[in-house]
């Protein structure tokens, strides 16, 4: 989804639920937010079961929390082609990189 895409959706949701929280956007679309201790990951939003997911680190100041439920809420919206689809890209990147720099200090391929 791109960006202005994203905004625009915001604008949706703000609308339709009238709020701009989105602790109070997730509740009504009846996704759990679980605060967890994470070493480096600030969210995540994942479906358990049939249950929409968002895993915030409980560690973040408020402001950054409500940043990342946003965030997360987006993903939310994605479908699980779009989903796939650019987790998928990021793998393929990750893996490239990791080539190149096998390649660049002389360790074996992947």
């Amino acid at each position: 989804m791109h960006k202005t895409n994203f905004k625009k959706l915001a604008k949706t949701l703000i609308k339709k639920y009238g709020t701009d929280n989105p602790f109070k956007i997730a509740e009504h679309q009846g996704i759990k937010i679980i605060y967890s201790d994470f070493s480096s990951w600030l969210g995540l939003y994942t479906c358990i079961g049939n249950e929409k997911t968002i895993f915030i680190n409980i560690k973040l100041p408020y402001l950054s929390k409500r940043i990342v439920c946003s965030h997360e809420l987006g993903h939310g919206q994605q479908s699980f082609n779009e989903a796939v689809s650019i987790f998928t890209k990021l793998k393929n990147f990750c893996l490239e990189q990791a080539k190149l720099n096998m390649k660049q200090t002389n360790l074996p391929q992947l």
